[in-house]
């Protein structure tokens, strides 16, 4: 039913319609997403601080594959825009929507300088004793050790044994990702698996949605295969080495790994902010035990 603007205003106020503001917001279609209602915000969402202008989630540092969209790593979001996300709260997908990385989830007051556009690193601690750092700026990697907020963040996951997970700008299929872990009081790291040849070895993740998009394929074994130190040392001042430890994989194949120049440089930082020593992490030292889940 169509109110004329000398109509009372449907809201009770006494006014006329063309005068009471209130009545006209209430009679104003609510904004819909392809004829239906705009979906209410998330609990994730709703819990989220403030970007604050921060856009690396929608940058090259990770990978949307959904049925809704696909942006492929080291390409940026195409909804991407000057303000922000132009499809922000109408079809743009809850991968998206609910996506918090630690800068938006801390709860300790942060200042801008921890955001990661300004870090260059988005880091994601997971639920499995993880800690994920996407470098979304050349150099993020290795300036985040000296972040004043984020560098002991990660020194105590890695003392408290959680496993750290690097991944390179630039690289589309993750195969420069480097996985280092703290045992017995001693850096030890998982390098790409690859192939006779030298190059990393591929598998699609799930969902799949057009294009395929893949990870990196990590040897499972029983304890991590490199000494970090050992690794520095035996790379030098070579850009590339392939290492080959002394068995077979389980499918009885000889297992070859890549390793790059710039995972040397973030094993070396990362050694320098993490100075461990044998015994040194012991389990028991409530210094390490504090580290959030």
């Amino acid at each position: 039913m169509r109110v004329g603007r000398n109509d009372p205003c449907p809201c009770g106020c006494g006014r006329k319609y063309k005068h009471c503001q209130s009545g006209k917001a209430d009679a104003r279609p609510s904004p819909n997403v392809r004829g239906g209602a705009r979906p209410p915000p998330t609990a994730a969402a709703q819990k989220r601080r403030q970007c604050g202008g921060c856009s690396a989630c929608c940058g090259p540092a990770l990978r949307i594959n959904t049925s809704d969209l696909l942006v492929l790593k080291g390409e940026t979001c195409p909804h991407l825009g000057e303000h922000g996300c132009q499809r922000w709260g109408t079809s743009l997908p809850d991968l998206c929507r609910d996506f918090l990385c630690n800068y938006l989830t801390e709860p300790v007051s942060l200042t801008v300088r921890e955001r990661p556009d300004r870090i260059g690193v988005i880091l994601k601690r997971t639920a499995h004793k993880q800690t994920r750092l996407h470098e979304c700026e050349p150099g993020g990697l290795l300036r985040i050790f000296g972040n004043p907020f984020w560098g002991p963040v990660i020194r105590r996951d890695v003392l408290n044994g959680w496993s750290l997970i690097a991944s390179f700008l630039g690289d589309p299929h993750n195969a420069d990702s480097i996985h280092v872990k703290a045992i017995g009081g001693r850096l030890k790291c998982e390098l790409t698996s690859c192939r006779q040849d030298g190059s990393p070895i591929l598998v699609p993740t799930q969902p799949n949605h057009g294009t395929p998009v893949y990870d990196v394929l990590f040897v499972d074994h029983q304890n991590f295969r490199f000494d970090v130190l050992e690794l520095i040392g035996d790379l030098a001042d070579h850009p590339l080495i392939i290492l080959t430890p002394p068995d077979t994989g389980a499918s009885s194949q000889r297992i070859s790994f890549r390793f790059t120049r710039r995972q040397a440089d973030f094993l070396a930082a990362l050694r320098r902010a993490v100075p461990l020593r044998p015994n040194e992490a012991h389990p028991s030292d409530p210094a390490l035990l504090t580290a959030n889940s």
